[in-house]
This record gives structure tokens, sequence and C-alpha cells, in this order.
């Protein structure tokens, strides 16, 4: 049968002895190798006065006290440490609850729109197959994902061509787009003043230039052009759950349905491009298992052992 650690009972104590004890807990690093008489010393007491207090605690001897005294403020210490790490645990489940539950539930709600466009986003393959050049403009999150959609669209040797906003030379930019061209515009919120401006420049400018919207916004200010305005789901509007904030990104949408839309253009294009050697390398080295976290850490685990 396992003992139980017997611990000190202090209620005997009175006040000089109960300063004795916080005395040497406080201190104890300090006098661990130090013996009675040099302790008394240290305190400033005699050493009947220590013999005293070892045996209102009922303890044997000033080392068995302080070895005892040990354990409890390792035990105080450890409970303090497994707090501590319980918490951290917690926190963790937590906030991977939180995220992952979250994206879901943005992925579903993304993939219902989705599915419900889905002759526009057909329509949409079908013009990026037959025009001269792919044009794409955006700002803040929009601009990153024209670089994302242009990323896979460089290795399906696509020519596209990212419109910056620049005011200084922004009708210049508009006299260079040519009606053979297709302008994909990605406006979160649908309510930049710019973008807006842009737009309906492009439309008196422009009228034959088939431009599409990729938006969250059904109310946005940036007119709707023969169905060519694509929505997705605002995950934003899910980023307090039960008053857990998420710091969320408006991005993952937009990364959602770019995702969407080069898988849905590959198997339209599919004999097309499946030989495209740009495009077999960069998915290759994707799959490069050298660069997989996984196999990595595993790898040094075998090395270790």
């Amino acid at each position: 049968m396992k003992k139980e650690f017997k611990k000190f009972n202090l209620e005997n104590l009175n006040e000089k002895q109960v300063d004795l004890y916080n005395y040497v807990i406080n201190n104890l690093d300090d006098i661990l190798e130090l013996s009675v008489r040099e302790i008394s010393e240290k305190y400033g007491c005699g050493i009947s006065f220590i013999y005293t207090f070892l045996a209102c605690i009922e303890t044997k001897g000033w080392k068995t006290f302080i070895f005892r005294l040990g354990i409890l403020k390792g035990m105080k210490s450890a409970a303090r440490i497994d707090e501590s790490f319980n918490k951290e645990i917690n926190l963790k489940n937590q906030i991977t609850n939180l995220i992952f539950n979250n994206n879901k539930t943005a992925d579903f709600k993304n993939k219902l729109i989705l599915d419900d466009q889905f002759i526009k986003i057909d329509k949409l393959c079908d013009d990026i197959s037959e025009a001269n050049r792919i044009l794409g403009f955006g700002q803040g999150h929009g601009l990153l994902a024209v670089n994302d959609l242009f990323g896979m669209f460089s290795k399906l040797e696509l020519k596209c061509i990212q419109l910056i906003k620049n005011k200084n030379n922004f009708k210049q930019l508009i006299t260079e787009i040519e009606d053979d061209d297709l302008l994909i515009i990605y406006s979160f919120k649908g309510v930049s003043e710019f973008t807006i401006d842009f737009f309906n420049l492009l439309k008196k400018t422009k009228p034959n230039l088939k431009t599409y919207l990729i938006t969250s916004n059904y109310n946005c200010k940036i007119q709707e052009q023969e169905n060519r305005t694509i929505f997705i789901h605002n995950n934003l509007m899910d980023i307090e759950i039960k008053d857990n904030l998420i710091l969320a990104s408006p991005l993952r949408s937009f990364i959602v349905f770019n995702d969407y839309l080069k898988t849905f253009l590959f198997y339209k294009n599919k004999n097309e491009f499946s030989n495209l050697k740009s495009l077999v390398t960069e998915l290759n080295s994707w799959k490069d298992n050298n660069n997989d976290y996984y196999r990595f850490e595993k790898k040094n685990l075998e090395n270790d052992s």
C-alpha cells in the first residue's frame, strides 16, 4: 500500500515558531546545507528554540525537516505548473475548435453559394479560355486574391495582367485594355469609391469588355453587369461564436472561390492542360516528400532512436 506523504501540523506553533517556519520556506535554497548551529546564528535564536520547534511539528531532526519541506515545496510548484499546463491545453483546444469549426461552417456556406451559381462560373471558365488576356483588379485582400488566381493561371500558360491602383495612370490603364480582354474584379464589400469609379468608367469607355465581379455584398454599389457578378460567402459574419471572437480574414472566401474556379477550369480543359510542363512541375513540387512536415519530423525521430 502506497504511504501517503505526511504534511506538517502547524496548529500548535506560536507566533515566533510560525515566523521561523516562514523564514525557512522563503530561504530554503540558501540554507539547505546549513547545520542547526549555523541556522540558529543566521536566524538569531538559540539551538533549543529550533529543537522545540521541531518537536511541535512532530519531526525528528533538522535534516528530516528540510527534506520534507523541500518535497512540499516541489509538490506546490508541480501543482502550479500542472495548473498552468492545463490552462494552456484548454486554450489550445478552445482556439483549435473555434478556428476549424468556423472554417468548416464558412466553407460549407461557400459551397452552397457557389453551387447555386454554377452556370455563371461555367460561363466565366469559357470566357477565360476565349479571352486574349485576363486582367485582374483588386485592393487589399482583393489584390491578394488576384495574386493567388494568376499564380496558377501562369502555370496554365494563360496570359494575365494585374492592374494596380494608381490614380496617376488610371485613365492610361483603361486605354491599354482591349475589347477582347477579360477583366475580373475582386471587391469583398463592393463599396470602394475607387473600384466603383473604375468600374463605371470602364462601362462607358469599354462597353464590350467582359467584366466579372467577385463580391460578398448582395447590395454592393457596383452594378451587376449581364449576370457576371459572382457572390461568395461573407465569412466575417461568423467571427463571433457565443461571445468568442475569431480574428478571421476575408481572403479565405476569395481563396475558396479561386480553388473552385481553377479546378473547374482545369477539368473543362483537361486534355489541353494536363501535359503542360509548367503545371506538372508545379504540382509535383507540392508533393515532394522532402518538404512534408510530418515525414520530416518522423525521419528526425527515427534518426534520434
